[in-house]
């Protein structure tokens, strides 16, 4: 599958461009991502391949390197009419045949004229949340990658339901509120719109305020002497992995907590670790967590030679999911709410698939050949 950006409504190209760029976690120069079409001056080829899995950058990366599909992405804006002759604000956005077994994504890049989209929320409540224009793309995206590899269901609720459930993931992801799977109307007009922005270099870059769970930042040190600092305190448990510092956190008051690395005695600023008291805010950040437990248990595993060591480190793990499970609840009695609640569940199915990879790898890693 090839993805191309089309050129021939005027500026949106860019705006396109800088979604694409945001949907793979701006892991790319954008300078670097597009490229000449020889004989067709009309569209750009979009590059990409992932540098690290994750829903988005697996979809994307699937979208430009695995599937014999072409897909044309033409941003365009609020005014734009739809070939059945429905305005595109009824959607948002749209995906369409394109000749012969191209498709092409149709998208509106302006969020409405600046009115913005909102959808369902994944509360069981009627709360809408905003639906900004990368997470659009992202869904018509996910529509096409289903389509081209044949596991759409017939065009109907449906298939929508599969979309918005690939689409949480997203959201998930990116810090964006779960969207119902079930009430999948698009609407037009929402006061407070998300921002989709370029990731943390931490993980997660969010916490329970009880802190102890893993988090991860990137280095180039080989320094022993490597140490991180969160908010004024250091995190436990700290250790040098693979190119990431690893650390337990430690609790701090809810908000803004500044993070820093310590390495052969210099101690430079690494991001911002946001501490959170609300329950879904913090389940997302324990579900992240978990997922940094579980990385960081794969890059032991090689260096476990014998089979008491891999056991010590597939224990650390299941220790790590223990903590997780330990945080979640002690979060839900502070704030007197429930983890049995759609929201909640939607959290955790939407990280199921990445999760259950990373255990599976953990799993598989543990066997001595």
């Amino acid at each position: 599958m090839t993805l191309f950006v089309q050129l021939s409504f005027t500026g949106t190209q860019f705006a396109v461009l800088s979604h694409l760029v945001l949907i793979g976690r701006c892991e790319s120069d954008p300078a670097d991502l597009i490229e000449d079409v020889p004989g067709n001056p009309t569209i750009k080829r979009f590059k990409y391949r992932k540098k690290r899995s994750g829903p988005a950058q697996d979809l994307l990366d699937a979208m430009c390197n695995s599937v014999a599909t072409d897909v044309v992405i033409s941003g365009v804006d609020a005014g734009f009419v739809l070939p059945d002759g429905s305005p595109i604000t009824a959607t948002g956005g749209a995906t369409l045949p394109f000749g012969g077994t191209a498709m092409r994504i149709v998208y509106d890049v302006t969020d409405a004229g600046s009115a913005n989209y909102h959808v369902a929320e994944l509360s069981g409540t009627p709360g809408r949340v905003t639906h900004p224009a990368p997470a659009i793309l992202f869904h018509e995206l996910a529509h096409a990658h289903h389509a081209a590899v044949g596991d759409a269901p017939p065009p109907g609720p449906a298939r929508v339901r599969q979309t918005i459930e690939h689409e949480n993931a997203f959201r998930l992801q990116v810090g964006l509120p779960l969207r119902s799977p079930t009430d999948q109307g698009v609407g037009v007009g929402y006061a407070a719109p998300a921002q989709v922005v370029c990731p943390s270099t931490l993980e997660p870059d969010a916490m329970p305020v009880e802190g102890g769970l893993r988090m991860r930042a990137p280095t180039t040190s080989i320094a022993a002497d490597v140490w991180l600092d969160i908010g004024g305190k250091p995190a436990t448990d700290v250790v040098l992995r693979d190119g990431w510092v690893y650390g337990t956190t430690p609790p701090l008051p809810a908000g803004d907590h500044p993070v820093t690395l310590t390495q052969g005695g210099l101690g430079s600023p690494v991001g911002t670790l946001h501490y959170t008291e609300e329950l879904l805010l913090a389940v997302r950040a324990a579900v992240s967590a978990y997922g940094v437990a579980l990385q960081e248990a794969i890059v032991r595993l090689p260096g476990a030679l014998t089979a008491e060591a891999r056991a010590i480190v597939t224990a650390d793990a299941e220790l790590r999911g223990h903590a997780v499970d330990t945080v979640a609840h002690a979060r839900a009695d502070a704030r007197g709410e429930s983890l049995e609640s759609l929201a909640v569940d939607g959290i955790w199915l939407a990280a199921a698939d990445v999760l259950a990879a990373l255990q599976k790898e953990v799993s598989d890693g543990h066997v001595i050949a």
